[in-house]
């Protein structure tokens, strides 16, 4: 199917299951689901075997948060244009074991104080007032919306030995976009470097410099990310546009919207806990595309599409 197909199947397919849990019936799944029960199905768009067609993606957890039936009727009314998958829980975890870089740049160790250690996205620079700074997730910079403005940033971080005492690199802007009590679209949060700190723009162990424009996925589905804990990795775009998919924090389930889901295109794993906040670009051309904060067990990662992230920061990719 083009995208177009794609995107308006997953409309309506949409309205069907939140009928169904309203109660109000629906065409294919209305009976026999629990009323008032929250829908726990994400829908998007995965990309077809063949280049330039798509598919629409289901994602549970389980199969049983499906509604009764609904993949079985899929699978045999999409005849093959339906992607479904069951990813287990997806989370955001501690740090494992990760390297320490000498120098401050994308991919190096960063964190809140007070926080784990997480990764450097890229450096921003903000549109209001023209200060630089580094773009990680909320989780990482702002403790899970903790953190407060001028909150000290520490490169490396506190878990991989850094210390207020001397690693201190950038304050935490305060007006973060916060993920309770909302639909979220980003989990992402921006500090601005102390004057005197230098950084490096460029990914860490390339010589090229990240583009200043982004693409969308559609376009390009061969991505890398460098990340604190598992350095340079390689991956695949598997689904995107993917809605109310749930996200685990500490504090209790956080419903996203429009977010995309990677898979490594290599053996190895494509992000562990500890790459949280590491920028997904393009390859061969590294433009931006999203910024990495959650996994599954399994191998997935997801990311916030890199226009939202910069859109909540108000912020520009600094090459």
């Amino acid at each position: 199917m083009d995208l177009a197909t794609v995107r308006q199947l997953k409309n309506e397919l949409r309205s069907e299951i939140d009928n169904a849990y309203r109660g109000q019936g629906g065409v294919r799944f209305g009976s026999s689901v629990k009323i008032g029960a929250k829908p726990r199905v994400s829908l998007g768009v995965a990309p077809a075997p063949e280049p330039g067609q798509f598919r629409l993606a289901v994602r549970a957890r389980w199969e049983r948060d499906l509604p009764p039936g609904m993949a079985e009727e899929l699978r045999r009314e999409a005849a093959g244009e339906v992607d479904i998958l069951f990813t287990g829980p997806v989370e955001v975890k501690p740090a494992v074991a990760g390297s320490v870089t000498p120098y401050l740049a994308v991919g190096a160790s960063v964190g809140h104080h007070r926080c784990r250690a997480g990764t450097v996205g890229f450096f921003g620079r903000r549109i209001t007032d023209g200060l630089y700074g580094i773009v990680s997730n909320n989780h990482i910079l702002a403790m899970a919306d903790e953190g407060r403005d001028g909150d000290e940033i520490l490169h490396p971080a506190a878990a991989d030995g850094g210390r207020r005492s001397q690693n201190v690199v950038a304050l935490l802007s305060g007006d973060y976009p916060r993920l309770r009590g909302q639909v979220a679209q980003v989990d992402c949060a921006f500090a601005v470097l102390v004057q005197g700190v230098s950084f490096d723009a460029r990914p860490l162990g390339f010589a090229q410099r990240l583009m200043d424009t982004s693409i969308p996925p559609e376009l390009q589905l061969d991505i890398a990310k460098v990340g604190r804990s598992t350095g340079l990795t390689y991956g695949r775009i598997s689904a995107f546009d993917l809605e109310v998919f749930h996200i685990d924090y500490g504090f209790g389930p956080v419903p996203f919207e429009g977010q995309i889901e990677t898979r490594s295109a290599t053996a190895s794993p494509f992000s562990l806990p500890g790459d949280s906040g590491s920028l997904v670009f393009s390859i061969p051309q590294l433009h931006p595309m999203g910024l990495v904060f959650a996994r599954t067990p399994h191998g997935l990662t997801y990311a916030n599409p890199i226009n939202a992230v910069l859109n909540a920061l108000g912020v520009t990719v600094v090459t």
